[in-house]
C-alpha cells in the first residue's frame, strides 16, 4: 500500500463561542487518540481564520486493505464519539459529524464491496449508523480506555487557553 496522507476534515460554527470552541477541539481529540492509539502518527490542526478543523495522520506502509479501511473507519468515529460527550442529544452530535460521515460513507461502501456485501446506500445520509456500528463500538472502546468524557475535557481544558485566533494551532502530544 502506498504511503499518503488523509485528513479528517470538521467545521466548526462559531469558533469565537466558547462551547463551540471546545466541541470542535474534543471532535478532533476523538480522532487524534482514536489514530494514536491503532499506531498512527498524527497531529491535530486548526486554524479558525480559514474555518478550517482537522486530525491528520500519516497512513501505515505495508497493512492490507481492509484493515487501512477498519482503521480508518475507527479514526473517523472517534469524533462522534466525542461529539456525544458534549451534546445530551444524539442529533446535535451528528451535525457536527457531517463531514465525516461523508468520508465515512465512501469507507463503508468500500468495506461492503471487498467483503462482497450489499451497499443499498445511493447517498449518504440515506446510509444508517447501524452500517458502522462496529467500529463506533471499538471508537468508543478506545476512548474510554483513556478516560472517557472526563480525560477528553481534561486534555480540551489544557489546549484551550495555549489556542490562537489568528493563525494555524498544530497539536501533537502522547
Amino acid at each position: 500500500m502506498e504511503n499518503k496522507t488523509i485528513t479528517l476534515d470538521g467545521k466548526s460554527q462559531d469558533w469565537s463561542n466558547p462551547s463551540k470552541r471546545k466541541a470542535t477541539v474534543m471532535h478532533e481529540l476523538g480522532h487524534y487518540i482514536c489514530a494514536r492509539s491503532l499506531g498512527y502518527d498524527s497531529k491535530i490542526i486548526l486554524d479558525p481564520t480559514k474555518r478550517f478543523y482537522k486530525t491528520w495522520k500519516e497512513e501505515k506502509e505495508n497493512i492490507p486493505k481492509m484493515q487501512a479501511l477498519e482503521e480508518s473507519a475507527i479514526v473517523g468515529l472517534g469524533g462522534l464519539v466525542a461529539e456525544e460527550y458534549m451534546h445530551a442529544n444524539k442529533d446535535d452530535a451528528l451535525a457536527g459529524f457531517m463531514g465525516d460521515y461523508k468520508e465515512l460513507f465512501g469507507i463503508m461502501k468500500e468495506i461492503k464491496t471487498l467483503k462482497n456485501q450489499d451497499f443499498p446506500y445511493q447517498f449518504f445520509l440515506y446510509m444508517p449508523m447501524t452500517e458502522f456500528k462496529e467500529y463506533y463500538d471499538i471508537s468508543s472502546q478506545i476512548i474510554e480506555k483513556i478516560g472517557g468524557k472526563q480525560k477528553l475535557e481534561e486534555i480540551a481544558d489544557k489546549i484551550m487557553p495555549q489556542l490562537k485566533d489568528d493563525n494555524e494551532n498544530i497539536i501533537k502530544f502522547g
